[in-house]
């Protein structure tokens, strides 16, 4: 019903997905079924989509100094970004960890990739530098966050130490 009623109305397949989620979310009583239902599903599904989207990742075009470069001058930018985000926080948190906490690009970024390349808005060359930038930041950020947090966070928070 839900994917028909998306498709009348021309939204797209992960829009009408988080819709159907906000239906069945609102059916306490069946959380638990469709939970069970889902959950095997995923553990399929998931790994399927993610070695599907590493196929799709084009590693020769990382040859050009031109895709390189762009590589470096987004890894920067996306870095930049999330860490300066995270200065707008309260006074006693701390800062710098709020930032690098912010700074993995996550499974969603991967969707929007992969659609954007499916409907052709996004060409190989940027599809293979948003996953190559992805990957990366999702090894950064725990390595960062560790290093800065052993020695001025404590208890798995990020609330500074008073020195």
């Amino acid at each position: 019903m839900v994917s028909w009623l998306a498709d009348s109305l021309g939204i797209g397949i992960i829009s009408s997905s988080f819709i159907a989620g906000m239906i069945l979310n609102s059916m306490p009583d069946k959380r638990g079924l469709i939970k069970d239902l889902i959950t095997p599903l995923e553990k399929i599904f998931a790994p399927v989509f993610f070695v599907f989207v590493g196929m799709q990742v084009n590693l020769q075009l990382f040859i050009k100094p031109e895709i390189l470069g762009l590589t470096i001058v987004f890894l920067i930018a996306a870095l930049a970004g999330k860490i300066a985000a995270g200065f707008v926080t309260r006074k006693k948190i701390n800062r710098l960890a709020v930032g690098l906490g912010m700074i993995p690009r996550g499974e969603a970024v991967l969707i929007f990739v992969s659609i954007g390349k499916i409907l052709g808005v996004i060409d190989d060359a940027m599809f293979s530098v948003i996953t190559v930038i992805v990957l990366i930041t999702h090894f950064i950020a725990p390595w960062a966050i560790n290093r800065l947090c052993a020695a001025k966070c404590h208890d798995d928070s990020f609330v500074i130490h008073a020195s």
